[in-house]
């Protein structure tokens, strides 16, 4: 049995911000990959939320995000950002990569599950260190992560 869908929870300016990136790749006819599609979804079904208004540990923009692989009990933090601000190197994880858009609105004790076609894990969000001034992306390899 599936679990419910819980809403995640979005800043506005989050919103309004990855709500006209998706729209410029719309506009310009290019197809949105499966995690835009996901984070599409997120967008049009979350609950948006002023800076004052967003409760602690929920994964915003420009948050630090500690997580634990639950299969081998590994720590890694990665750097929630933009598209074009990843780098693996920093651990910047961009919103539109396949963990990214995982993270983005999940909250501290969320257990996500991480698929690909070649991997299948549980991510556990341990801590959260929002700073949504700020913004970036980064696992561009899993493997190492596992």
């Amino acid at each position: 049995m599936l679990a419910p869908y819980r809403r995640k929870i979005v800043l506005n300016w989050d919103y309004l911000h990855l709500k006209s990136i998706l729209n410029t790749s719309i506009q310009h006819h290019r197809r949105l990959n499966n995690a835009e599609t996901k984070l599409r979804f997120i967008l049009h079904t979350s609950r948006k939320v002023t800076p004052d208004e967003l409760p602690p540990g929920v994964v915003v923009m420009g948050s630090w995000v500690r997580l634990e692989a639950g299969h081998t009990g590994r720590f890694k933090t990665l750097h929630l950002v933009y598209p074009g601000q990843e780098d693996a190197k920093k651990f910047k994880v961009s919103v539109i990569s396949s963990v990214g858009v995982l993270l983005y609105g999940s909250r501290v004790g969320d257990q996500l599950k991480y698929k690909s076609d070649i991997l299948s894990f549980k991510l556990n969000i341990v801590s959260v260190e929002p700073t949504p001034e700020d913004s970036g992306n980064a696992l561009s390899n899993p493997i190492a992560f596992c």
